[in-house]
């Protein structure tokens, strides 16, 4: 099973725990300790826990749809590789309580059609009210207005654009608030390894081959180890630095940045 098959089959209509079925056996242990997880049922039974908002308390939220991905994994261009995708508490009210928004989330799990949305659904300007469009439309815009300018076009044009071309890859599909939650499930989760193998057998073919750059802005050093060295930086390949991982930039100032731009043609960055 690969990666896209794997979450086209996740069944998201029973209650939660929402957790891949091959994931299961590596969080038995995990999902022993209140401390580290919480599954949610509802907005309700979100915005009503103690910990509510608490940052001391930073959880895996298995009662969230996991987000293994972002955006049309075969038709993309541009990759960017983090670690896992992030929380805030208002977007249990958008997954329980907007099935329109629900229903997006799941399309994109599923990799299937996108209607009337953008393939990058965290730069579609109908959810500006969500916490992935204000995160990655926060780190984009510099680039979406760059762009715009050198194409002459409107943000909105170049802001589409730039969506039907980029794909997020996550090496941990649940949510938390921070990194730290996390801990050593990258080396445990088969969803992880599912992770690593489609970048190692189609990302980094279409690197090859021009048709793709992929940009590591975060657990370089596992996503390297896992594909056995692959992710050498040029050629299409940028890993960010240590330093540069804390904030994850893609401002026009970043070498992430700077490598999308070029991708597109700006002269500037070339």
């Amino acid at each position: 099973m690969d990666l896209i098959s794997a979450w086209r089959d996740f069944d998201a209509t029973a209650d939660p725990p929402y957790i891949l079925d091959d994931d299961r056996p590596a969080l038995k242990k995990f999902l022993r300790s209140r401390e580290r997880h919480v599954s949610h049922i509802s907005w309700e039974k979100a915005h009503s826990h103690p910990d509510a908002g608490n940052p001391d308390k930073n959880h895996i939220h298995f009662g969230r749809l996991p987000t293994p991905f972002v955006g049309d994994l075969l038709r993309a261009s541009i990759y960017i590789l983090t670690l896992n995708p992030g929380h805030a508490l208002g977007d249990y009210y958008a997954e329980y309580k907007d099935p329109s928004f629900r229903k997006v989330l799941l399309n994109n799990l599923r990799q299937e059609s996108r209607d009337q949305h953008q393939s990058f659904i965290f730069l579609d300007p109908q959810f500006a009210w969500d916490g992935g469009f204000n995160y990655w439309h926060g780190k984009l815009e510099g680039v979406i207005g760059e762009l715009a300018t050198y194409r002459g076009v409107s943000f909105a044009q170049a802001r589409s654009d730039l969506s039907e071309k980029l794909a997020v890859i996550e090496l941990v599909p649940y949510h938390s608030v921070s990194s730290g939650a996390v801990g050593n499930l990258p080396d445990k989760l088969d969803s992880s390894q599912l992770a690593k193998e489609f970048v190692k057998n189609h990302v980094l073919e279409k690197v090859r081959n021009g048709n793709a750059i992929v940009i590591v802005v975060r657990q370089v050093r596992r996503w390297d180890e896992a594909l056995g060295g692959s992710l050498q930086e040029g050629h299409g390949v940028i890993r960010y630095t240590q330093g540069e991982a804390r904030g994850a930039s893609l401002s026009p100032r970043t070498r992430g940045g700077k490598a999308i731009l070029k991708y597109f043609g700006h002269p500037g960055f070339a």
